[in-house]
């Protein structure tokens, strides 16, 4: 009899424990299923609202074309001079004027080219080194930026033909003997003091025949052949038999070059900075800016050279800072014609 009590008693305890035991585990898979909604829920509200939108702006970025972003001056004109606000052009209306056309530089500001603006013209000296990726780089520029090449080297015609099919004007860059020759030689096929004035002639008539696409010249050296009157009288008329305009690079004070070019009215202009003297970065470019926007004319010209990616990026650099400052880049057949 006392067996069967304690055996009863036994087994109500292990009933009375069950439910305490059920409901725990119950509480626990409860907390389970909750936490785990949770993060879901969670993460299923990141993917909706965050996702989406870095995934979007990612897409634009990389998916627009450069040129998608220009406006073409064929739908658009500008309502006033000092204005950038942009109206759509009617088909009625009767222009007698060039519509300025706006265009974005590569940090995305708007500006607008028109008559108002200050103009300035860059010429890149010493091609005919270079080739492949780097003249790619040149090529790829705007096509106001004219193309100066030195006759005679391997790569000289090559670069005229691909700077005119690319839209750019091509130069010859004339060599001439410097005042520190023969530590800097221009070249066999140069222009020299020594040589006579048919001499000249039959040396500028091989650059004309090998450079058949070229508008105008300006020198290569040259600091002391420009400041000699007789060779330059020689060089200016053959220049002027040609049809062809000429640059004064004014590397010497005393080049008689201007004088003599407007006596004999040839069409001229002359280099007022050079880009990449006495180095090439990013810095000296901005102070280049600086130092243009205090220069007065009717138009400022600018060189620089060919020479290196280094001097590339100075002037993609350049150009961008001019033309956040409101410049307009033109060519150098029309800086001849305002200078």
């Amino acid at each position: 009899m006392p067996k069967q009590s304690k055996a009863k008693k036994n087994k109500t305890k292990r009933g009375k424990s069950f439910p305490i035991i059920a409901l725990i585990a119950f509480l626990l898979l409860g907390f389970l299923v909750y936490y785990l909604s949770k993060d879901s829920l969670f993460e299923k509200e990141e993917e909706i609202i965050i996702r989406p939108i870095e995934k979007t702006q990612t897409e634009q970025k990389e998916n627009v074309p450069e040129s998608d972003l220009l406006y073409d001056e064929a739908d658009y004109q500008v309502a006033e001079v000092d204005s950038t606000a942009l109206q759509p052009k009617t088909e009625d209306r009767d222009y007698t004027v060039d519509t300025p056309k706006p265009s974005i530089t590569e940090k995305g500001k708007l500006y607008t080219i028109n008559s108002e603006l200050p103009k300035i013209c860059i010429i890149v000296d010493d091609f005919g080194y270079i080739k492949g990726k780097l003249l790619d780089s040149f090529l790829s520029l705007d096509k106001e930026i004219a193309f100066s090449i030195i006759p005679g080297l391997a790569h000289s015609v090559e670069t005229m033909n691909l700077a005119v099919q690319n839209g750019h004007e091509a130069l010859i860059h004339m060599p001439m003997e410097p005042l520190s020759y023969p530590k800097d030689n221009p070249g066999t096929n140069a222009i020299f003091v020594k040589m006579s004035d048919e001499e000249i002639e039959v040396q500028m008539q091989k650059y004309f025949d090998e450079l058949k696409k070229t508008v105008g010249i300006n020198h290569h050296m040259g600091s002391k052949a420009a400041a000699d009157r007789r060779v330059m009288e020689t060089v200016l008329r053959k220049t002027k038999e040609q049809s062809l305009f000429y640059i004064d690079s004014f590397t010497d004070s005393n080049s008689v070059v201007e004088e003599l070019a407007e006596s004999m009215g040839i069409r001229f202009a002359k280099r007022r900075q050079f880009l990449d003297v006495p180095e090439s970065s990013k810095k000296r470019a901005i102070l280049k800016v600086d130092e243009i926007k205090k220069m007065k004319g009717n138009v400022i010209v600018v060189i620089t050279h060919c020479h290196n990616d280094m001097k590339y990026r100075q002037l993609k650099f350049f150009i961008e800072r001019l033309k956040d400052n409101h410049y307009q880049i033109i060519p150098p057949s029309k800086a001849v014609r305002i200078y």
